[in-house]
């Protein structure tokens, strides 16, 4: 009798270990479940966050693209003052010596001027002068 009692309390114990397992695995599936539907909804919001940042990155490159742009557009401005800078200062020359030589200032063209226009241009100077 005590031994028909010692097992009918073991298959009890089992019996109740049994079902707080089965128990204890439907929660923690219900849990694991609950988890993966959260995730889910996470993975919408860190794919905005990827969109953002992507979006964010592209702006930067663009500052930096355009700030560099600015650079080569002021490097290639100086260049460009440094190659006009002879033909300006002989400018400014000839039209010192012009100013200093007619009392007016004249200047520079880079057509040819024919000689034969040159010798007229002269006659007639000379002529004034001598009062003729």
């Amino acid at each position: 009798m005590n031994e028909g009692a010692l097992q009918n309390s073991i298959g009890q114990m089992a019996n109740q270990y049994q079902l707080q397992n089965a128990q204890m695995g439907n929660s923690n599936y219900n849990q694991g479940i609950g988890q993966m539907l959260q995730a889910g909804q996470l993975g919408g919001q860190l794919s905005q966050d990827d969109w953002t940042a992507a979006q964010q990155l592209m702006g930067y490159g663009n500052q930096n693209q355009q700030y560099t742009q600015n650079l080569l557009n002021n490097q290639y401005q100086n260049w460009q003052n440094m190659v006009n800078y002879p033909a300006q200062q002989l400018q400014a020359y000839g039209s010192a010596l012009g100013q200093a030589s007619t009392g007016r200032g004249q200047q520079l063209t880079s057509t040819p001027i024919n000689p034969l226009t040159g010798l007229l241009g002269a006659g007639t100077s000379i002529a004034s002068l001598l009062g003729g």
